[in-house]
């Protein structure tokens, strides 16, 4: 028995895998809120324990580097999320900030994830607290980071997604910090 209902149902689920495809594809790549006039923040990634650092951010499954490449990545998504309308500049590995300029520097230690804000006036950084010590779900776009940690697969692949949605949320809640910092300063003068 041949329903008319059979091409209606066809067609509403082709239209709702079509909206959920667009609706993610708009969460990965998200404009970045820059103005024109401001100065970007830098980030750069740090530690005191290189060795440890550096078997942490390579994955088993892969043996992609996961740490820089996640930052340099989410950027502009995290600055979004966190309502910085700043550019943001991820520094190479070895890099440095221009002198004088706005730098949020994430230090890996012992396993927490710190965070610092150097205001480009100060030598001494504004420290901004623990950042790796919140859950995903947290994070504005924390249960499609859940989701996608639970569908990674075998357990060295979701152990890599899970490294990468930290540090995502690492960088989210440094740079939220940030735009608070630059907030406080703007009401000042």
């Amino acid at each position: 028995m041949n329903s008319p209902l059979v091409p209606l149902r066809a067609f509403a689920a082709f239209t709702i895998a079509l909206a959920s495809l667009a609706l993610s594809a708009a969460e990965v790549q998200p404009q970045p809120p820059a103005s024109a006039d401001s100065d970007p923040v830098f980030v750069s990634m740090h530690t005191s324990d290189p060795l440890r650092f550096e078997r942490h951010r390579y994955g088993d499954a892969t043996g992609e580097e996961l740490i820089h490449s996640t930052l340099v990545r989410s950027a502009a998504a995290q600055a979004e999320f966190a309502h910085l309308d700043r550019k943001v500049v991820v520094l190479p590995e070895d890099g440095a900030a221009p002198a004088g300029s706005k730098e949020l520097r994430l230090n890996w230690n012992d396993g927490a994830v710190t965070a610092e804000f150097y205001d480009g006036v100060s030598l001494k950084p504004k420290y901004l607290g623990v950042v790796s010590r919140t859950e995903l779900g947290a994070h504005p776009n924390g249960q499609t980071m859940i989701h996608q940690v639970l569908r990674a697969g075998l357990r060295d692949a979701r152990a890599e997604a899970l490294i990468r949605a930290k540090v995502e949320l690492n960088l989210y809640l440094g740079l939220q910090r940030v735009a608070r910092e630059l907030n406080k300063q703007t009401a000042k003068s």
